[in-house]
């Protein structure tokens, strides 16, 4: 028997009955129970009369529901024309397909919705005000699968809430999600002061709390199971209260219990116009859904980033990083404990998703280098920025000439040895030193202040920081993306505007104070400390490959000359030969 609630039947009749064929979407149900508990609409789905096929991002809402809740993939529902209410044999072909790419589980559901009326509806039949849902598997067997009907029951927890709330005299029905208290599948919903913790049967009482404190309801089977709840809350009002509820949780209000209604408390599905009230008046709400940004780099920089921006709006994401989240991660990034083993950019999607509703991100868990070229070139040139903030040098080459060719804007974001310092390079095609000229002594000068690079990756090592020193960097480095993204005629898009219009594209920040050539720079200017910041103006390279004049460029390019950047890090730092040399 399969638990169904009776808030999928309503999901299904407003998305699937009451449309033309063919449309669908994935379902989903508790890990400890077999039930369906919501019905995720696939509106990215590529769909015809006559076919459904879903889509990437319903793979990847499925996945977020996966990580955050105690849920589980169940399969997908679509809807026939009528009286084709039985699985077709491409659904069934896809119905395998599911079951190898899910290998933990032992069935897939395939049920079909059909619109219209008809004759008896069978046990494996659930009644929609426009047709009825047809429940089918595909069940594991020695030899492969096979496709057979499944007996439903449902479960009137929708309707028992909705009574619950009139008797209450509650303007707003609350939506529903999946918890677990001690083991126990639940369904949770929460309300002003009223949370409740409900059963799939309603054959026991469920647990009701009253500003946090539980009740003692009397429980009547006798009663329709939509209106047992009701009924309870009836007999309460009229001057029954007790101390405890014992039903569901034995011990009384046990943590288990509180942290279920906490969270039920908090989740329901945020407005994105309420999200951005803050700071639509600044960037725009419509103009940040439209924007696309890559990030190369998930780690404290790449995902601090990634996530202000997400906050902002921006609409979009392509995120690249080969690694994943380790404990040594949580500490200055924006990953939590659950994440840990997971592939950063799933991670970092799952986190992005959960700050804004609708946003679309594309995670990619490779490196950027020779192998991953294409890839990185189809992102960019869809792309209106790109962060590049990795630890290998040599990827940050190529990000330079990728979004150089694509003629996209990019920002190389970095910080030096210990985070007592950092960096954030601005690049926008034909108008700037690319990433190369601009930091060419980098490369050929080492310092004191660089980072160590492991000869066996190629890669920077990680360094011992503070997050708060590596955020300050960061924080700089999103203000310049925001404005660089933002539209032209705005107060916010002058900041970097200016900066670009004046030569001054490279912003070195301290988080210590006496940052290497600061004491020089600023003298004996009173009120100075730590924080300080120096914007410099580098140079273009005539013979340079990405920026410079093609005419210009050797056939065996020589070393770099940086004798013209020694210039003008004198201009600045006078007494700074010895990190020059």
């Amino acid at each position: 028997m399969l638990l169904i609630s009776d808030l999928v039947l309503e999901s299904l009749e407003a998305h699937l009955a009451a449309h033309a064929p063919e449309r669908g979407g994935g379902l989903i149900g508790p890990r400890a129970l077999r039930a369906v508990s919501e019905y995720l609409p696939d509106r990215d789905a590529r769909t015809s009369a006559v076919s459904f096929q879903p889509s990437e991002r319903l793979a990847l809402e499925v996945q977020d529901r996966e990580r955050v809740t105690q849920v589980s993939f169940r399969g997908l529902c679509h809807s026939h024309p009528a009286q084709l209410d039985r699985p077709s044999g491409p659904d069934r072909h896809e119905a395998g397909v599911g079951l190898g790419l899910n290998p933990h589980m032992s069935a897939y559901l395939i049920p079909i919705v059909t619109a219209g009326g008809g004759s008896a509806l069978g046990d494996h039949e659930s009644a929609l005000p426009s047709g009825k849902v047809s429940w089918f598997e595909a069940r594991r067997t020695r030899d492969g699968f096979e496709v057979a009907a499944v007996p439903v029951h449902i479960a009137r927890v929708g309707a028992s809430l909705r009574r619950a709330v009139e008797v209450l005299g509650l303007e707003e029905v609350p939506a529903v999600r999946d918890v677990e208290v001690d083991g126990v599948p639940l369904l949770g919903a929460a309300v002003g002061r009223w949370s409740f913790l409900l059963p799939w049967s309603m054959a026991t009482a469920p647990t009701v709390l009253e500003d946090g404190e539980p009740l003692h309801l009397p429980w009547d089977l006798r009663r329709p199971a939509e209106d047992r709840l009701a009924a309870a809350l009836v007999t309460y009002r009229e001057g029954q209260r007790g101390a405890v509820l014992g039903s569901l949780v034995p011990g009384g209000v046990t943590r288990a219990l509180r942290r279920a209604v906490r969270t039920v408390a908090r989740r329901r599905t945020p407005d994105l116009k309420e999200c951005l009230a803050r700071t639509a008046p600044i960037f725009s709400a419509e103009r940040a859904a439209s924007r696309h940004v890559v990030v190369v780099g998930a780690g404290s920089v790449g995902s601090t980033m990634a996530d202000a921006l997400a906050r902002t709006g921006i609409g979009r994401f392509t995120v690249l990083d080969p690694d994943t989240v380790e404990e040594a991660n949580l500490s200055r990034t924006i990953y939590i404990a659950n994440d840990v083993g997971y592939p950063k950019v799933d991670a970092l999607a799952a986190r992005l998703r959960a700050a804004q509703p609708g946003l679309r991100v594309r995670g990619h868990a490779v490196a950027a280098d020779a192998t991953s070229e294409l890839l990185l070139t189809n992102a960019i040139t869809t792309a209106d920025l790109v962060v590049a903030a990795t630890d290998d040098p040599a990827a940050q080459l190529l990000l330079n000439r990728l979004a150089a060719d694509a003629g996209v804007p990019s920002l190389f974001v970095g910080l030096t040895a210990g985070a007592l310092g950092g960096e954030v390079l601005v690049v926008v095609p034909k108008r700037t030193p690319c990433y190369a000229c601009a930091l060419a002594i980098r490369h050929h000068q080492p310092s004191r202040l660089q980072r160590e690079v492991d000869y066996g990756t190629g890669r920077l090592h990680g360094e011992p920081a503070l997050g708060c020193d590596i955020a300050h960097v960061t924080t700089a480095a999103t203000r310049l993306a925001l404005s660089l993204l933002a539209a032209p005629e705005t107060e916010l898009a002058g900041f970097a505007g200016e900066a670009v219009r004046t030569g001054q594209t490279y912003l070195t920040l301290s988080t210590t104070p006496n940052y290497w050539c600061f004491p020089a720079v600023f003298g004996d200017v009173p009120g100075q400390y730590a924080f300080q910041s120096v914007w410099m103006t580098p140079e273009r390279r005539p013979y340079c490959a990405v920026c410079g004049d093609a005419l210009a460029v050797p056939r065996a390019s020589p070393d770099p000359d940086v004798s013209h950047l020694r210039a003008i890090a004198h201009d600045f730092m006078t007494p700074t030969k010895e990190y020059l040399r």
